[in-house]
């Protein structure tokens, strides 16, 4: 079964050697400091199941976003044109 798709930002930079500790999540740090661990997640118990990997990291998460079919458009931006995100580092 196929979870729909969301992307965590935290506060720290985290590379993708962390991959392992998030099975199935793409791992992308920025410049700014931030870090996406972006992927799709079955439901919402693997969803908390995730967050607290986060918490148990001590990582400061910035947003919890549901993403949209495109995979990278915020679930509450696909009515409003001008909402729509603009080229980020956590793209696809």
């Amino acid at each position: 079964m196929k979870g729909r798709k969301y992307r965590i930002t935290t506060r720290d930079i985290l590379d993708e050697s962390w991959s392992a500790y998030f099975p199935g999540m793409a791992i992308s740090a920025d410049p700014r400091g931030m870090t996406g661990i972006t992927g799709d997640i079955a439901d919402q118990s693997a969803l908390h199941g995730l967050l607290n990997k986060v918490r148990d990291l001590n990582l400061e998460i910035v947003s919890v976003l549901l993403l949209d079919v495109d995979g990278v458009t915020p679930v509450e931006c696909r009515a409003c044109g001008k909402n729509k995100p603009q080229n980020t580092p956590f793209g696809r």
